[in-house]
Parts: C-alpha cells; structure tokens; sequence
C-alpha cells in the first residue's frame, strides 16, 4: 500500500470516528482526485430521517458541491471507505 493511500484510509477511519460522535454508525468517506481529498462526508441518515445519508453518497455530494458541478466525472475519482 502507498503511504498516500495509508493517509486516505486514516481520514475515512476519522470520518466514521466522526460520524459515530454525531449519533451515527461507524462509516466514514472521502473522495479524492488526484492526489487531493475533493470531498467528504459521515453517515447520519438516523438523524436526519433520511436513508440516503451514508457516508458515501455525502462524499460524493461534498465533492460536487466543492467542484461546483453535478457532472457524474466526480464518480471517476477514488473512493475511500
């Protein structure tokens, strides 16, 4: 494992630290492009009543909301869980 890669799973883990701190399960996720983190996001669908709110789907949204676009090119970027 790259030690770039290392340091992306240990900002997921953090997320899901984080995610477990505000009520939720322990699942975190970042979104990265080249080389940069581009979005990120915890699961809290339990406390917002809303079952799409997993840490995957509120990367991704992090990530669009960041490069400012709804172009689904953000989904080619990489996904750490």
């Amino acid at each position: 494992m790259y030690n770039q890669d290392k340091e992306f799973l240990l900002k997921a883990i953090e997320k899901a630290k984080e995610s477990v701190a505000h009520g939720g399960f322990p699942a975190g996720a970042i979104v990265v492009k080249n080389g940069q983190i581009i979005g990120s996001g915890i699961s809290i669908g339990g406390f917002l009543n809303d079952p799409t709110a997993h840490g995957e789907m509120a990367s991704i949204r992090d990530a669009c909301k960041n490069l400012n676009t709804s172009n689904k090119q953000v989904l080619n970027s990489s996904s750490h869980l």
